[in-house]
Protein backbone atom coordinates (compact mmCIF):
# COMPACT_ATOMS: atom_id res chain seq x y z
CA UNK A 1 0.00 0.00 0.00
CA UNK A 2 2.63 2.61 0.79
CA UNK A 3 4.19 1.93 -2.82
CA UNK A 4 1.07 2.38 -4.02
CA UNK A 5 0.53 5.68 -2.37
CA UNK A 6 3.73 6.63 -3.62
CA UNK A 7 3.58 6.03 -6.91
CA UNK A 8 0.03 7.76 -6.66
CA UNK A 9 0.85 11.41 -5.65
CA UNK A 10 -0.24 13.79 -6.59
CA UNK A 11 -3.59 12.21 -7.28
CA UNK A 12 -5.94 12.24 -4.42
CA UNK A 13 -6.17 8.54 -2.78
CA UNK A 14 -9.23 7.23 -1.27
CA UNK A 15 -10.04 3.53 0.41
CA UNK A 16 -12.62 1.96 -0.46
CA UNK A 17 -15.08 0.04 1.75
CA UNK A 18 -12.37 -2.72 1.86
CA UNK A 19 -11.62 -0.59 5.08
CA UNK A 20 -14.92 -2.02 6.51
CA UNK A 21 -13.56 -5.70 6.13
CA UNK A 22 -10.42 -5.14 8.49
CA UNK A 23 -10.63 -6.23 11.61
CA UNK A 24 -8.62 -3.91 13.46
CA UNK A 25 -10.04 -0.49 12.41
CA UNK A 26 -8.20 1.50 15.04
CA UNK A 27 -4.74 -0.19 14.21
CA UNK A 28 -6.51 0.43 10.21
CA UNK A 29 -7.17 4.06 10.57
CA UNK A 30 -3.80 4.84 12.13
CA UNK A 31 -1.90 3.28 9.18
CA UNK A 32 -4.03 4.91 6.87
CA UNK A 33 -3.16 8.40 8.37
CA UNK A 34 0.73 6.99 8.43
CA UNK A 35 0.39 6.23 4.72
CA UNK A 36 -1.52 10.58 4.12
CA UNK A 37 -4.48 8.30 2.66
CA UNK A 38 -6.83 11.74 1.96
CA UNK A 39 -9.97 9.70 2.44
CA UNK A 40 -11.84 6.86 3.50
CA UNK A 41 -15.01 5.31 1.93
CA UNK A 42 -16.64 3.61 5.12
CA UNK A 43 -19.91 3.00 6.77
CA UNK A 44 -18.56 2.22 10.34
CA UNK A 45 -18.75 -1.13 9.33
CA UNK A 46 -22.11 -1.65 9.26
CA UNK A 47 -24.44 -2.39 6.31
CA UNK A 48 -25.47 1.59 6.12
CA UNK A 49 -23.46 4.65 7.17
CA UNK A 50 -27.10 5.29 9.63
CA UNK A 51 -26.05 2.04 11.38
CA UNK A 52 -22.39 2.64 11.42
CA UNK A 53 -23.07 6.47 12.55
CA UNK A 54 -21.70 5.83 16.55
CA UNK A 55 -17.81 4.29 14.56
CA UNK A 56 -18.14 7.26 11.99
CA UNK A 57 -17.82 9.80 14.78
CA UNK A 58 -15.43 8.04 16.71
CA UNK A 59 -12.74 7.61 13.49
CA UNK A 60 -13.93 11.30 12.79
CA UNK A 61 -12.29 11.92 16.46
CA UNK A 62 -9.69 9.56 16.16
CA UNK A 63 -8.61 11.71 12.50
CA UNK A 64 -9.23 14.87 13.76
CA UNK A 65 -11.60 15.12 10.97
CA UNK A 66 -8.57 14.68 8.61
CA UNK A 67 -9.60 11.37 6.26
Amino acid sequence: MKTLCESARPLRIVCHKAFDETPDADSAINTLMELRIDEVLTSGHCKTAVEGASALNKYRTLTDGNL
